[in-house]
């Protein structure tokens, strides 16, 4: 056998080894990703532990290796991330060009780092005309958050993904002046380039606006529970589908009115001295009557909202199903209007029960 020979039969003989090696490294990265767990926790060691071994290749391999060659570092572990995550975008974006329409869907965050990124999902029909909504990556808005600046951004990554904007037949973005401007916004310049990429403002987000302008109202403002407790679920005050932190609300009212008596009293001295005042006044607030009052109507209307909010963030969902859906919440509204009485004094009933419970007296 030739010298080139040997050598090409050595280096083939030596490929093969190493992808064996790898074969469980990237298995148990994959099942730690899907199971969200973290590849580095408080072993850190490099060292071969055998109380967790089952696999003989990985074992010799873990406590025999070259000391630049254990794959399990983390630049090592970062590497396979990476090569894994390209390895499902690629079969997500072959699965993207075999239906050959889409639509996209973005919307900006920022990171940890408060670095501005803008996260890019994909909706498409599958070849067995499901009707998917797939992440594709979360892309970094180095030319700023104007809309020329987002357009570049999202255009380049287009292209990068081998997608023709052309193909593009929808856009759905919040209502933030850079995403939906006329004029300078990312759907316009869109719109300039492809008119077929119809754009549709997030309908779910449009009942968030329409509920958050509704809430204006002194009582109604400050029902919604302070962000950040412990045991109580967070209202976010701009997005309403978090809304059934109220119903945890009211269930807790009389244990929270409880608890805050003990606190502002402060018998035993158990807390500082900033804490007792801020329990005071937190416990005037809330048992108040009317509070108890708008607290009861607010979770009644919220509730009727909150499954159709669910329900227009729903993949399957087209524009025809989220103008129903609107239209349905519509009438429901409507309806109530005509039996305004008995449902007030549904609510007035239970505003009463809760008030007897605390001694509170109606005004």
């Amino acid at each position: 056998m030739c010298l080139a020979k040997r050598i090409s039969l050595s280096a083939e003989i030596k490929i093969s080894k190493n992808r064996k090696l790898l074969q469980p490294i990237i298995e148990t990265v994959i099942h730690c990703e899907r199971l969200g767990l973290s590849l580095r926790m408080h072993k850190d060691d490099y060292k071969f532990h055998p109380e967790n071994a089952s696999d003989k290749i990985l074992e010799d391999h873990l406590k025999y290796h070259q000391q630049t060659a254990s794959y399990i570092s983390k630049t090592s572990q970062n590497q396979l991330i990476k090569c894994c995550g390209e390895v499902v975008t690629d079969a997500i974006i072959g699965e993207i060009k075999k239906s050959k329409y889409f639509s996209i869907i973005a919307d900006k965050a920022s990171d940890s780092n408060n670095k501005e990124q803008l996260s890019l999902v994909i909706r498409f029909v599958d070849s067995k005309f499901n009707i998917r909504e797939e992440f594709i990556s979360f892309l970094h808005c180095s030319n700023g958050v104007t809309g020329q600046g987002l357009f570049s951004v999202l255009l380049k990554s287009i292209s990068d993904f081998s997608l023709d904007i052309m193909n593009c037949r929808g856009q759905s973005y919040d209502g933030a002046g850079a995403m939906s401007g006329h004029t300078k916004g990312l759907s316009s310049r869109v719109l300039n380039l492809n008119e077929k990429a119809i754009y549709v403002h997030c309908y779910s987000h449009r009942l968030n606006l329409a509920i958050c302008a509704s809430c204006n109202e002194e009582h109604i403002k400050r029902t919604a529970p302070v962000a950040g407790k412990k045991k109580l679920k967070d209202v976010c005050r701009t997005r309403w589908e978090k809304v059934n932190g109220l119903d945890t609300f009211q269930e807790l009212f009389i244990p929270l009115v409880s608890c805050l008596e003990e606190m502002s009293l402060n018998v035993n001295k158990s807390f500082n001295h900033s804490t007792s005042p801020s329990a005071s006044s937190f416990l005037k607030l809330i048992t108040g009557f009317d509070f108890i009052v708008a607290l009861c109507i607010t979770r009644n209307v919220f509730d009727i909202t909150l499954p159709v909010t669910q329900m227009l963030q729903s993949k399957s969902n087209d524009i025809y199903d989220g103008l129903n859906l609107i239209r349905a919440l519509k009438d429901v509204i409507s309806s109530l209007r005509s039996i305004a009485d008995q449902h007030h004094q549904m609510c007035y009933e239970q505003a009463l029960k809760i008030a007897h419970e605390l001694n509170v007296t109606e005004p």
